[in-house]
């Protein structure tokens, strides 16, 4: 009769064990997609690779004719003269002068 309590504990231990394992073989479950799928998704890979490198192509372009297009602002201004202080906007092609700031607001008094 005492067998009896520790064959129960035994087999818990084995259920609980067998229910541990399970779970875990179900946590650890692969998703692979079929060699077709497998391809067009390198595909698509590659297709990203390569517009990524096309983007960063594009800025570099970019901002090499900004900084030409600036400097060539630049050349205008002493050309023609002007203070370097004048600002040139890219958008409108319109030089100006930097709006001044408007004045500090004076400090409330203390009572």
């Amino acid at each position: 009769m005492k067998r009896t309590p520790v064959l129960l504990g035994i087999l818990f231990v084995i259920s609980f064990c067998c229910v541990l394992c399970v779970a875990l073989a179900q946590e650890h479950k692969s998703y692979k997609p079929s060699e077709l799928q497998e391809l067009r998704l390198e595909v698509k890979q590659r297709d990203t690779a390569i517009a990524e490198r096309d983007m960063q192509a594009a800025q570099q372009h970019f901002r090499a004719t900004l900084n030409d297009y600036q400097a060539e602002a630049e050349k205008v201004k002493k050309e023609n003269g002007w203070p370097e202080s004048l600002q040139f906007d890219v958008r409108t092609l319109v030089f100006s002068e930097k709006p001044s700031a408007p004045p500090a607001a004076p400090a409330p008094q203390k009572p």
